[in-house]
């Protein structure tokens, strides 16, 4: 009887040319020891451990997220793991290709191609097992239980559907874990309001890094980095640097535009009347405070929307916004006809 121990290489971070595994970058390596430090009972918090790792393209967060969930898939017994992205199609054309070229086929003892879930065996110890899903309708998560939870392209899902996955995190005798990455979304998403410890919103669960694409430099293609740094600045911001931001539609009127040049931040100029345009939406009534200053320019302060709420309450919300705000300030309103 042939009683030889193999040893089967994992490389989640990517094979060298010339063989071998490339070794976790900075960020991929501490998210490491994060896992480790849930598993171990040393990260303390009162609610379900969450992780959000917001990135730059190409900085690794996907191969980040796949070494602590394989790891966990052949050393936890019976852990079971979501692994989900907003449309099915979307994750079966990237993360699941990706997990099964870096995770060897002979540890697969079991699997459902209509259920998309696969056993992951762990040799003695028995096995485990990994669900992929769409999570744009989660109707059949109501009586399942995961230990971890993982997600890509965060800013794709909804905050309803986020807070739906973590109640489905309550596997006994697992760590119990979410881990989350994707590009940075726009600065009035959900995930903004849930990461800003001043926003009431505020999630104390969730934990974010930002990673910039300039972390995995080395890893990339050449042409591939000379395309992201020739992007415009805000685009930069969001797609290099990880950062929250907006990326404008259409080109800009004048052709000689420069973000750096061209935007800045404004606020009231003393003694100068402050312009108020309305608009009356149903139950989203909004108010933009603006002004005009001694060059002739015109800048926008401050922009407020209202949420499910009438505009003559709206209305009596801006009057104390504005004695809070901008004390001592005339003001002139503009607005849509059909309104008064």
């Amino acid at each position: 009887m042939d009683t030889t121990e193999r040893t089967i290489e994992l490389a989640p971070y990517g094979t060298k040319p010339g063989g071998g595994a490339y070794p976790p970058n900075v960020t991929q390596e501490r998210l490491l020891e994060w896992v480790d430090n849930v598993r171990s009972g040393k990260h303390k918090t009162t609610g379900v451990p969450v992780l959000y790792l917001q990135g730059g393209v190409g900085s690794g967060k996907s191969r980040a997220l796949m070494a602590p969930v394989i790891e966990l898939l052949l050393e936890v017994p019976n852990l079971r793991v979501l692994w989900g992205r907003n449309d099915f199609k979307d994750i079966k054309l990237s993360i699941m290709d990706k997990f099964f070229e870096i995770l060897p086929g002979e540890l697969i003892i079991g699997k459902s191609e209509q259920y998309h879930w696969y056993d992951i065996s762990q040799g003695e110890e028995g096995k485990s097992r990994i669900y992929f899903n769409g999570l744009k309708d989660l109707s059949g998560f109501s009586s399942q239980e995961f230990g971890v939870i993982a997600i890509t392209e965060a800013y794709e899902i909804t905050e309803q559907a986020y807070r739906t996955l973590k109640r489905r995190l309550r596997q006994e005798k697992v760590p119990v874990i979410m881990l989350m990455e994707g590009e940075a979304p726009n600065e009035d998403h959900w995930l903004a309001k849930l990461t800003d410890p001043n926003h009431p919103d505020y999630d104390p669960d969730i934990e974010m890094w930002r990673v910039s694409s300039y972390e995995n430099w080395a890893n990339l293609p050449e042409a591939y980095k000379s395309s992201l740094e020739t992007m415009p600045e805000s685009w930069k911001k969001k797609y290099l640097l990880g950062e929250y931001g907006f990326i404008p539609d259409g080109d800009p009127f004048y052709q000689g535009f420069k973000e750096l040049i061209h935007k800045r931040e404004v606020g009231a100029l003393a003694g100068k009347e402050l312009l108020l345009g309305w608009d009356y939406g149903f139950r989203h009534p909004a108010c933009i405070v603006t002004q005009i200053d001694g060059k002739g320019r015109w800048g926008c302060i401050r922009e407020i929307m209202g949420t499910n709420i009438t505009i003559d309450q709206f209305a009596d919300v801006m009057k104390q916004f504005l004695n809070i705000n901008f004390p001592g300030f005339s003001t002139i309103s503009y607005g849509d006809p059909a309104g008064s």
